[in-house]
C-alpha cells in the first residue's frame, strides 16, 4: 500500500534532522501541510543537487527566479536587492523527491547521500 506524502515527510524530518547544513520545511502551530513537494533550505544547492543527480537521486529548483524579477512583473520595476528574503529562498531551496511509493528505505539513501555530500566538504 502507498503510503501517503504526510508520512513521507516526517520520515524525512526524522532523517534530515541532524544534518546542520539543511533548513527542514516548518509548519505553523495548528496548521498542516500537503506535501507534494519536500523543499529543504541549504547554501551549497547546485552542488547538492549535482551530486544527488550523479548518484540517481533526481531532485528540482521548482522557483528559481523570485516572482519580482520575472518578466510577468518587469513593468513594475523591481530589480535585485528589493525583496531579499525572496531572492535568498530562489537561491537556496532544493526540492527532494517525494512520491505516495517512496518507501523509507528510499527516504535513508536521500539522507546518506546527502551526509555524503556534506561529509566530502
Amino acid at each position: 500500500m502507498d503510503k501517503g506524502e504526510t508520512e513521507i515527510a516526517s520520515w524525512y524530518n526524522e532523517e534530515l534532522a541532524a544534518i546542520k547544513e539543511l533548513v527542514l520545511p516548518k509548519i505553523a502551530d495548528q496548521a498542516s501541510h500537503v506535501y507534494h513537494l519536500y523543499v529543504v533550505k541549504t547554501s551549497r544547492r547546485s552542488e547538492l543537487s549535482d551530486f544527488l543527480g550523479k548518484h540517481g537521486i533526481g531532485c528540482l529548483v521548482h522557483y528559481p527566479v523570485p516572482p519580482h524579477l520575472q518578466s510577468a512583473y518587469k513593468e513594475l520595476g523591481y530589480k535585485n536587492g528589493d525583496f531579499p528574503i525572496a531572492e535568498e529562498l530562489a537561491e537556496t531551496c532544493l526540492s527532494l523527491p517525494i512520491w505516495p511509493g517512496m518507501t523509507r528505505e528510499m527516504v535513508i539513501e536521500v539522507k546518506d547521500r546527502i551526509n555524503e555530500f556534506y561529509a566530502g566538504k
